[in-house]
């Protein structure tokens, strides 16, 4: 009995000492989770609070640190440029990207990166224009790597490698931290009226698979029995061994069970995570849905009537304040990305401040300075941006070339619309 009434006493007293306390501002969409606070201020709509402000569901003091992301099985390049281009990019490049570039080499010696034109009217672009250019281009020039076919709805994790001829439909990595190797290809198109601009497709695990699909889709439109359909299929049988043999790794699959949130870009994002103490990540208070008509407003708002249109963004802004407190990373992240994707200029000093802040807390300062430069130099064309050193003559770079380089940007032959 003593026992039962001692129980029933604390109950009694800590639920006056709840009562006593002031509410919460934020009430119902309160989202701290640091002890203190919970003592401070009442909330009466949260279950289990005291579950959630005990020492076991404390935060770790840096989840990026203490969190482990394991990256999926890629075999390390061999190739004798790796180390060239992830000078230049500074993120390593998987044994896929050379083993496409070998493949090219040995279909058009003279100029590999149109070799995929004549079978699926895709060029090579983006790393492939430094790597053919790797005997005159400007290594010190971070910000024309960062930049150079960087399209206007790319995220700072999305590198363009091949685009198809006269449209701005382009394939490329997506790297979840820049210092590991890419997660999967994803698809990216600007001007397809059935879906978003900001929209990524997975299409593969890596390059060799994604010219595998490509192949076959064109193969599907030859005629039977034309001389077409005997090349490609010819190539596909060569580019299936590539890819089946070296890097059939599956990551599509998987992707949904390790990613986080729900991104415009349709992809997800992968942050450290605890699922015992929930600390790495937080979903925002409002769905895409909700969040777009936001956005929506901001980019109509006048000048004049702009503060009173971010306003319900900032709140949520000042809940991503507290989530970085707590060590949840993720909310700024998939917040800061959104608004992003969404491509307002209104928008871009807050998407800045946010993923900045995100960026340096998972320790990923690459995709911020990647962020930076295209915010100041976003734009829908002109896009070749990579510097070649002055009357520097090509030599071995897989390409040839009639005269020295004389121009202070790379000739793409025209890859965009």
């Amino acid at each position: 009995m003593t026992t039962e009434a001692s129980s029933s006493k604390r109950t009694s007293d800590e639920i006056k000492e709840e009562s006593d306390k002031p509410l919460c501002k934020f009430g119902p969409l309160c989202y701290r989770k640091n002890p203190a606070h919970l003592r401070e201020f009442a909330h009466p709509n949260r279950k289990a609070e005291a579950t959630r402000s005990s020492p076991k569901a404390s935060p770790v003091s840096n989840p990026a640190k203490k969190l482990k992301i394991s990256p999926p099985l890629v075999p390390e390049p061999q190739h004798a440029d790796a180390a060239f281009l992830q000078e230049c990019y500074e993120t390593p490049f998987p044994e896929d990207f050379f083993d496409l570039w070998n493949f090219c080499k040995a279909l058009n010696p003279g100029n590999p990166r149109e070799a995929l034109v004549p079978l699926v009217n895709y060029r090579l672009i983006g790393p492939f224009d430094a790597l053919a250019l790797k005997d005159c281009v400007d290594k010190t020039d971070k910000k024309s790597f960062n930049l150079h076919c960087r399209y206007y709805y790319d995220p700072p994790e999305f590198q363009t490698l091949m685009v198809e001829v006269g449209t701005d439909n382009h394939y490329g990595y997506f790297r979840d931290d820049p210092n590991d190797f890419p997660v999967f290809v994803a698809n990216s198109q600007l001007s397809r009226k059935d879906i978003h601009p900001w929209k990524l497709v997975i299409v593969g695990a890596n390059l060799m698979q994604t010219v595998n699909i490509l192949l076959k889709d064109r193969i599907k439109e030859c005629a039977a029995d034309s001389e077409q359909k005997t090349i490609l299929t010819e190539q596909l049988a060569k580019v299936t061994a590539l890819s089946q043999n070296k890097h059939f790794v599956s990551y599509k699959s998987k992707r949904k069970t390790r990613a986080l949130g729900s991104c415009l870009h349709h992809v997800g994002m992968v942050v450290p995570y605890e699922d015992k103490t929930q600390v790495g990540y937080r979903p925002l208070p409002v769905s895409n849905v909700e969040l777009r008509k936001m956005m929506q407003c901001v980019d109509n708002a006048s000048e004049a009537s702009l503060v009173e249109a971010l306003t319900p963004i900032q709140n949520i802004v000042t809940l991503v304040n507290f989530a970085n407190d707590e060590c949840d990373y993720g909310m700024g992240l998939e917040l800061g990305l959104d608004l992003f994707l969404f491509g307002s200029p209104h928008l871009h000093k807050t998407a800045l401040f946010l993923l900045g802040n995100a960026y340096m807390l998972l320790e990923r300062p690459k995709f911020l300075e990647i962020l930076k430069d295209h915010i100041e130099n976003r734009r829908k064309d002109g896009l070749e941006y990579l510097k070649l050193i002055p009357n520097c003559e090509l030599k071995n770079s897989g390409e040839s070339s009639d005269s020295p380089a004389e121009s202070s940007s790379v000739p793409l032959q025209e890859p965009f619309p």
